[in-house]
């Protein structure tokens, strides 16, 4: 059975309100919004770490291009959503493709 999901409000640091459908803790299914709107913030340190990582990663292998494709979903939990990367689901992946020309 798959997790339920809720629209959850996010506050960016330009100060914009954005709302993104996250999986909802179950234990945490009544806490949805009562914290007060939780800040973009870890999923972009997220976004950040993942990319700083892969980014020393491809330098190391220096291919000629590189392409990075990422996709989270987002989970709710104890009045954070938090970014799920590679759970398993068709919604969470990760995708490097490097190539190499030839000389």
């Amino acid at each position: 059975m798959p997790e339920p999901t809720t629209l959850v409000p996010l506050r960016l640091s330009n100060g914009q309100e954005i709302l993104v459908e996250a999986t909802v803790d179950p234990d945490a299914a009544g806490e949805v919004g009562v914290e007060g709107v939780p800040s973009f913030d870890d999923i972009a340190e997220a976004v950040k770490g993942i990319g700083s990582d892969l980014s020393g990663a491809i330098r190391t292998v220096a291919p000629d291009k590189a392409t990075v494709e990422i996709k989270l979903s987002a989970k709710y939990e104890a009045g954070k959503v938090l970014a799920i990367l590679l759970k398993g689901a068709a919604d969470a992946s990760l995708t490097v493709t490097l190539e190499w020309g030839r000389q």
